[in-house]
């Protein structure tokens, strides 16, 4: 695992430039050793897996310093913290060892709904004092400080006293955190709410910032919009320069998250200001304890929150009388384009969500209608869910009655093999079976076998080719010449190595899957699938090429697992 020089008396590690590690860069990553420092990696999109991405993180860190960049804490949030949220981090953290631990300062969700949004908090001494207290408590709980990022914002709450970088000092200095100084939102901040980025960047504690982000915005014309799907602008660099002269060198991150460039174009920016010394990290006491007892939320705040989050999910009962009551009138543009930079971003994110998991359902519905369907999915989103990633596992069911697949039927069938597809990507990987385990078994062990198939195995049935379709997912529309009526396929679903696999197979061989999958021993199945036609020969065929492509997980004598 790589490591990194230290200077003694640093509280953070300095290790230069590095980019986000980015699933349309995983191969390159691998193939390559690319030339930058060290990468940073979006915590949910890791700590829910145990499948490809998981391990591919684990590769890079072989190689790269990596930090750890949250976008779900929710510390600024009426609701209290997620006791499953941060155990799922902590493992993260042990197996990950990340060099940082960042996420930002602001509220995700409120009343167990997630709105998948960095939302801003009111700047004022009762909201500080609660936020304070909760970052104290999840650093209690992680064993480590943590640095928050300033998000950007579109609106500007009535009710804020305490100027953004004002609050974001006392913040760190009374949780005792560090900050991740995201210079592009500073700008984009500024320039949407009227103040000095330069003062913003003057005022800002040295010795707290561990962590500066750099990144690309789109001009909206009357605001700025953080996009992170363009090259950091001049002015930008310019904020930068200012930065690290008074901040001294800190590890610099380019993001670019959207109209995401070869990896090489990443490279490229980051040369700008190679190299950089190395100082040492500093951490709290590794020990654990359960979250230290934090305050009720201030009054206000959670009215606050339950209206911006009522006007992202219903949008057309929004009342500009009441939202001109509660944040200002912006100095360009109107209250209406500011809260739609919210509003618009929620269906927004559901969609992308949904296009990574369903890519042969978007592609043969088209762009168009599948955007809409997106939108019908909204009332679908499962509450309580705090991964962005893992959204979208009702979308077969609001397939099977929504008018927009009427004239594609098999589109329901289609969304439950991605969706098991999605499962399996995630899996975790299982230990090699070895079947030369089993040479020494006697007759009686066999007839006690039980057969345990590998996480993420799954049979999808369907009375359409969704294999073929699935397979269609990259073909252009006027390629596409595949016969659906009468030709049902039921496919097994299954990880070979970090790659998902469909395969066709037969009804019988499904049978004996879905029966094995139950805990029936090898010996019932084989006996229930003989009077259905089956041979034993075809039982054993069947065994071996399950376990040629690694989907048996073990094979165990009946009387083991009753023990």
């Amino acid at each position: 695992m790589t490591s990194f020089t230290t200077q003694p008396g640093a509280a953070w590690p300095t290790l230069g430039f590095g980019v986000g590690l980015r699933s349309e860069h995983y191969q390159d990553v691998l193939d390559r050793r690319p030339a930058v420092d060290w990468f940073e990696a979006i915590s949910e999109n890791y700590m829910d897996s145990e499948g490809r991405p998981l391990a591919i993180l684990e590769a890079v860190r072989r190689d790269y310093p990596v930090a750890l960049h949250g976008v779900g804490l929710s510390i600024g949030s009426s609701d209290p913290l997620d006791e499953r949220y941060l155990d799922r981090l902590a493992k993260l953290i042990d197996r990950i060892d990340p060099v940082l631990v960042t996420d930002h300062l602001c509220w995700t969700g409120v009343d167990g709904r997630c709105l998948f949004d960095l939302l801003p908090v009111p700047y004022t001494e009762d909201v500080l004092e609660y936020v304070a207290a909760r970052v104290r408590g999840v650093q209690d709980r992680l064993g480590r400080r943590i640095l928050l990022e300033n998000a950007s914002t579109y609106i500007d709450y009535r009710c804020s006293q305490i100027p953004e970088h004002e609050f974001l000092s006392a913040l760190a200095e009374r949780a005792d955190c560090g900050l991740l100084l995201d210079v592009n939102n500073v700008y984009v901040s500024a320039t949407n709410h009227g103040f000095d980025p330069e003062t913003y960047i003057d005022s800002i504690a040295p010795e707290r910032v561990g962590q500066i982000h750099l990144a690309g915005f789109t001009d909206m014309g009357s605001y700025l919009f953080d996009t992170h799907s363009a090259p950091v602008c001049e002015d930008v660099w310019r904020l930068y320069r200012r930065a690290v002269r008074r901040l001294g060198r800190v590890s610099t991150l380019i993001e670019w998250d959207a109209d995401i460039p070869p990896l090489e174009r990443l490279e490229e920016e980051c040369a700008r200001w190679r190299p950089m010394p190395k100082r040492r990290r500093t951490s709290m006491d590794g020990r654990r304890e359960r979250l230290r007892r934090v305050p009720a939320p201030p009054v206000g705040l959670l009215s606050l929150q339950r209206w911006l989050a009522s006007a992202i999910l219903e949008p057309e009962s929004l009342d500009l009388d009441d939202a001109a009551e509660r944040i200002r009138r912006p100095p360009a543009g109107s209250l209406l384009e500011r809260v739609g930079a919210y509003t618009g971003g929620y269906p927004a994110r559901i969609e992308e969500s949904l296009a990574d998991a369903y890519p042969a359902v978007k592609h043969l519905m088209g762009a168009r209608r599948f955007r809409e369907l997106s939108r019908r999915y909204l009332p679908w989103v499962p509450v309580g869910c705090y991964n962005l990633n893992a959204v979208g596992g009702e979308l077969a069911r609001l397939l099977e009655t929504d008018p927009l697949a009427c004239d594609l039927p098999f589109l329901a069938d289609l969304a439950r093999l991605e969706w098991a597809v999605w499962q399996a990507f995630h899996a975790p990987q299982a230990p090699p079976f070895e079947a030369s385990d089993l040479l020494a078994w006697s007759a009686d062990d066999w007839a006690g076998a039980v057969v345990g198939f590998a996480p993420g195995v799954r049979v999808v049935r369907s009375r359409w080719p969704i294999a073929d379709l699935w397979a269609a997912r990259d073909t252009p529309h006027e390629r596409i010449d595949i016969e659906v009526e009468g030709r049902p396929q039921t496919v097994l679903v299954h990880r070979h190595g970090l790659d998902v696999v469909c395969t066709p197979i037969g009804d019988l061989e499904a049978r004996a899957i879905e029966a094995l999958g139950d805990g029936r021993t090898l010996i019932a199945v084989t006996a229930e699938l003989a009077g259905a036609g089956a041979r034993a020969d075809q039982v054993e065929a069947w065994f071996a090429a399950w376990s040629e492509r690694g989907i048996i997980a073990r094979c165990t004598r009946q009387r083991e697992e009753r023990d």
